[in-house]
């Protein structure tokens, strides 16, 4: 029977009609109406490393002709191995995104497959290729004499407009994948580089020669809209970078666990075979490089971070004639600033390290130079100042700084421990010489300044043993509602004071500073995070309903978002962590028809108490059931983006 009131031009006319309508679609147990919940592949890029172990180009059916190398030169026609040659960053048109390495290889999906249902077939381009032989090739010359050793590098500039379009057939087969077929069609520049004269370079532009492209071929290989957390092989991470990967990785088999293999495209021109790319989804170990950046940090002023004058006082007379030396403990707390470099939207970090090289790359534990960059703290309550041995108290605030880009600090240490899959502990001196500030509270003229470098003091060292740190700071399951700020140009892969382990957890974290061996101060901080809105900032400015308590805008309260498992605090599916919108099932940023028919095989359910997270996710009045009300809820925001 024809499903008249299930087609887009019936949602497209009558709109909440049709949710109602699906909504007792479901109420009547329309099971076969399943298939249709499959997820839509998302168009984006496809990231591959190459196995050099079996890709190949073979010459003896496209043989470089006689005199290329060279007048006399024989025609090249032997097997070459390749192997990637990796790139770590590459820019889709909207900026470079980094950390790809060790991809060689990238595919764009130009199109979204599975919209109006599976199989589907949508284009593909190859957008970057690099490869090298894997040991130089002979060429030799007037039939088989005087051999030469040349290099062999195969490319595709990134987004070359020479290339032509190909095709990708897409079947959703189960739960989160399938398989799929390709023809990927490489026009490749083969740049040949003499080995005794780096500067005799030959050059074979597949499509300046006019010669058709390489057709690659691929036949019912696995994908899946998951690739991580890999269960084989272990140990490795699949790289996932937001604008270029979606919910597509070929080469990654779903069932029973996420696994990864390696698979081949068959190169043919004119429909004789000439290469083999064996290829599988770009990965990293979990001993990943910790790349050098900025650690954004906010200051914990509850009581641990202290500026203790005991064993460091300020000297008589330094606040008047007759002002006593000042000897106590002041409670420090952080002064927020928003900018650095040129950046905004720090607040409320109040302090900044810089990592000024990788750690890892040959290995852990690594040591590398660390040097504080920004620091702006001040005093939780005003400190008393006496004269004349303990009278005349006056009142008087304190600034403890280091400028922006200040040349008078000096680098320290971090010891990186790579002790887990996504991250591990380190240790660190950093040393500090502040500058303090006093300001008098009765007359704020009235300010005395001491700076450590230009009294000639050492610096003070500040250190930590043992910390955390992790890769990956968002999303994080403690504290909940939190988000850790990261800023591409400064934030890198190494958050101090996040444990991974079970899941992502933010802590304080202590640097104890030392003067001559003496203590005379903690600094107790942990990354700095976003500032946690608790309401819609434009409730009025939305085509839906925004109830009280709804920071993010989205129709939802942060109560039942957080019933729900979304993300009560991201309006739209980004990418990162938890869906983000109650009645975006598929996170493809539309509440669309096929979000409702996800409650096909959970519908008129009552589960038994505590209900599962699965459970929760369909129950978006937070009522313990998952029916018609759960369905009805998505008519003020059917057919919309977010």
């Amino acid at each position: 029977m024809k499903k008249v009131f299930l087609t887009g031009a019936v949602l497209a006319v009558f709109g909440t009609a049709a949710v109602v309508a699906v909504a007792l679609a479901l109420t009547a147990g329309r099971s076969d109406l399943a298939r249709a919940a499959t997820d839509t592949v998302q168009a984006g890029y496809d990231l591959l490393e190459t196995d050099g172990n079996n890709t190949s180009m073979d010459f003896i059916n496209a043989p470089i002709p006689a005199d290329f190398f060279g007048p006399g030169s024989d025609p090249f026609t032997s097997s070459v191995p390749l192997e990637g040659v990796p790139f770590d960053s590459f820019d889709p048109g909207t900026g470079a995104v980094t950390g790809l390495s060790p991809t060689d290889t990238i595919v764009e999906r130009l199109q979204d497959a599975g919209p109006t249902g599976f199989p589907d077939t949508i284009d593909i381009e190859i957008v970057a290729l690099e490869l090298k032989s894997v040991s130089p090739i002979t060429v030799t010359f007037n039939g088989g004499q005087d051999p030469e050793i040349w290099d062999l590098e195969v490319q595709v500039p990134p987004n070359d407009p020479n290339q032509v379009i190909g095709s990708m057939t897409v079947r959703h087969e189960g739960a989160n994948g399938g398989t799929f077929d390709a023809v990927l069609p490489v026009k490749p520049d083969l740049t040949f580089t003499k080995v005794s004269n780096p500067l005799d370079v030959r050059v074979l532009d597949w499509h300046l020669e006019g010669l058709p492209p390489i057709a690659f071929q691929a036949t019912g290989e696995n994908w899946c809209h998951d690739a991580n957390p890999l269960a084989n092989p272990p140990g490795q991470i699949v790289i996932e970078k937001a604008g270029l990967t979606t919910n597509f990785f070929p080469g990654i088999n779903c069932e029973p666990e996420l696994t990864k293999n390696y698979f081949a495209l068959n190169g043919t021109l004119l429909e004789q075979p000439v290469a083999v790319h064996a290829v599988q989804p770009a990965e990293k170990n979990a001993a990943e490089v910790v790349d050098a950046g900025y650690d954004l940090l906010e200051t914990d002023g509850g009581g641990p971070t202290f500026m203790d004058f005991t064993n460091a006082p300020i000297p008589a007379d330094f606040f008047g004639p007759g002002s006593d030396p000042l000897t106590g403990s002041v409670q420090l707390e952080g002064d927020p600033f928003d900018s650095f470099g040129g950046f905004n939207g720090l607040s409320p970090t109040d302090a900044i390290v810089q990592r000024l090289q990788n750690a890892g790359p040959t290995g852990f534990p690594d040591t590398i130079d660390i040097e504080i960059v920004a620091l702006e703290l001040k005093s939780v309550s005003p400190i008393a100042v006496t004269f004349n041995g303990g009278l005349n108290p006056e009142l008087w605030d304190l600034d403890v700084e280091v400028p922006e880009g200040d040349p008078n600090q000096v680098t320290g240490t971090m010891t990186v421990r790579h002790e887990g899959a996504n991250g591990g502990t380190f240790d660190a001196v950093l040393p500090v010489k502040p500058i303090f500030t006093f300001t008098k509270v009765s007359n704020p003229l009235d300010v005395r300044v001491l700076n450590w470098h230009f009294e000639g003091l050492p610096p003070i060292d500040f250190q930590a043993t043992g910390e955390n740190w992790c890769h990956d700071a968002n999303p994080l399951a403690s504290p909940p509602g939190q988000i850790v700020i990261e800023k591409a140009g400064l934030t890198t892969n190494f958050f101090p004071g996040i444990d991974c382990e079970p899941e992502l957890t933010k802590n304080y974290f202590a640097l104890n500073g030392t003067l001559l061996g003496q203590p005379v101060a903690v600094h107790a901080v942990q990354p700095a995070e976003v500032p946690t809105p608790t309401e819609c900032p434009d409730p009025l400015n939305h085509p839906w309903p925004v109830p009280a308590g709804d920071p993010d805008c989205d129709g939802f309260t942060t109560v039942v978002e957080n019933w729900a498992g979304t993300d009560p605090y991201a309006p739209c599916a980004n990418g990162v962590g938890l869906q983000d919108w109650p009645t975006d099932n598929n996170d493809d940023t539309w509440s669309k028809l096929d979000d409702v028919l996800r409650y096909i095989p959970v519908f008129n359910t009552v589960p038994p108490p505590p209900l599962t997270l699965a459970e929760q996710r369909f129950d978006i009045n937070a009522d313990g059931k998952i029916t018609l009300p759960d369905v009805l809820k998505f008519i003020p925001f059917f057919n919309r983006q977010c």
